[in-house]
């Protein structure tokens, strides 16, 4: 982790701290004059978002140590972590505040609602509001998925503070009571966050498809070679927002030697790098596009293709002249029996080319498909 963007997340989670002490410490002093259920869980909202600042830095200063030998590729993934157990306090504490509301619901407490409180409430949400952009938006800058969860939490507790709000002037214009209902609505708003920035966290910790815009950006980038060909099987291993690793094939012409590409793929990896934080290896398809079973395979695949469904593209076709054996690789949508898709494109290719022995691996789309170009 570069140390500008470890100083920018640790001042901008050192903010948030400060900030949501002070506004939880004020609602819980009106919460508890006011005998308000709904304030009183805002203000625990509030403090929560503290500790989930404090969990950022503590992730950030983990994920922020240097590569060892048991960890080559670093500690970046701790900041899934962080984001993960982050969304578990949220989702806790909108679980309690939920049953809080509804014992309270089935046991109503008077409450004493002030025009003050009001005042305390409008300030509050403005903060939150003011905060939740601006931490939300650093978030964005540095790929900080913890400081995007809080920045987004900060802004829902703007709308739960609404809620509060509303509860409260209903209070003040008729003397009736829906802060119970209102703590319970709230109590909502704090799960469904929580839940989110669960869902999202497990998702990256699981393994997703690369980025498009990174993904795109890279294939233009080898596409642009005069020497290296079509590229293909674009896999981006992600390390953390700052460590990426992965490994694409390209197609380069059988009569070129080793001489030749080598240079230009090593200056690809290094402007790959340079550009991308992504250390890319290569791997090659060796293609013979003036062969005549070549080019006849392709018009053929080129046609057939289209007819069935769930193929994203095909390329590496290689041909074995002397021992009669075509290969290639096929391209399958995830969803589908792949296996039976293949072995129908397959079926075809042998009986088009019955003096050929077939074969043919199924590929997956790890990153954009904008690289299969074949079809």
């Amino acid at each position: 982790m570069t140390a500008s963007r470890e100083k920018t997340i640790l001042r901008t989670s050192g903010i948030g701290i400060a900030v949501n002490l002070m506004l939880g410490v004020l609602k819980v002093i009106f919460g508890l004059l006011a005998g308000s259920v709904a304030l009183i869980s805002d203000a625990v909202n509030n403090i929560t978002d503290s500790s989930s600042s404090l969990i950022t830095i503590i992730g950030t200063k983990i994920a922020g140590r240097d590569a060892t030998p048991e960890h080559p590729f670093g500690f970046g993934r701790i900041e899934y972590l962080t984001s993960m157990i982050i969304g578990i306090i949220v989702t806790v504490t909108g679980a309690e505040t939920f049953i809080s509301s509804v014992k309270q619901i089935i046991n109503p407490v008077e409450v004493h609602y002030q025009v003050v409180t009001v005042v305390v409430i409008v300030a509050t949400m403005i903060a939150k509001i003011i905060l939740g952009t601006y931490t939300e938006n650093v978030g964005k800058k540095v790929d900080s998925g913890a400081l995007k969860a809080s920045g987004a939490d900060s802004k829902n507790d703007a709308l739960i503070s609404l809620v509060t709000l509303i509860s409260a002037g209903v209070f003040l214009l008729t003397h009736f009571s829906v802060d119970a209902w209102a703590g319970a609505l709230i109590a909502v708003f704090i799960i469904k966050t929580g839940v989110e920035v669960l869902i999202e966290t497990l998702s990256k910790i699981l393994g997703e498809k690369a980025d498009d815009e990174l993904a795109a950006g890279i294939i233009r980038m080898i596409s642009e070679s005069e020497v290296v060909g079509d590229p293909h099987d674009l896999v981006i291993n992600n390390y953390g927002p700052e460590m990426h690793t992965g490994s694409v094939n390209v197609e380069i012409d059988a009569g070129k030697t080793i001489d030749e590409v080598y240079p230009v793929v090593r200056d690809l990896q290094a402007n790959i790098y340079a550009k991308y934080k992504v250390f890319l290896v290569f791997g090659f398809y060796a293609i013979n596009s003036k062969d005549p079973v070549v080019i006849e395979l392709t018009e053929f695949l080129d046609k057939t293709i289209k007819d069935i469904d769930n193929v994203a593209g095909y390329h590496g076709i290689y041909i074995d002249s002397k021992n009669k054996v075509i290969t290639f690789d096929i391209t399958i949508k995830f969803g589908c029996d792949r296996k039976a898709v293949c072995n129908s494109v397959l079926d075809k290719v042998r009986k088009e080319f019955p003096d050929y022995i077939v074969s043919a691996n199924i590929d997956s789309i790890f990153a954009t498909d904008e690289y299969d170009i074949s079809v």
